[in-house]
């Protein structure tokens, strides 16, 4: 059975995962280390992997806003 992980990205190294995602789906957006970094101090970032095989990332996660209805 294949096993799927979920990580925060913290190292260099699963920071430049998440670089690599996002500049692959996002050519037109393309963000530095550096970048990824700081969005990695304001939202919450997570990397998945497939079996050790890097797959898709989320971008960040937020909390409803007061503009949505939400309960």
């Amino acid at each position: 059975m294949s096993t799927l992980h979920f990580t925060r990205p913290v190292t260099e190294a699963e920071l430049g995962d998440w670089q690599h995602v996002h500049n692959t789906i996002i050519p037109t957006h393309v963000l530095s280390l550096e970048d990824v970094a700081d969005r990695s101090r304001r939202h919450h970032l997570e990397v998945a992997h497939l079996d050790g095989a890097l797959v898709f990332l989320l971008p960040w996660v937020r909390g409803p806003s007061s503009r949505m209805n939400c309960p």
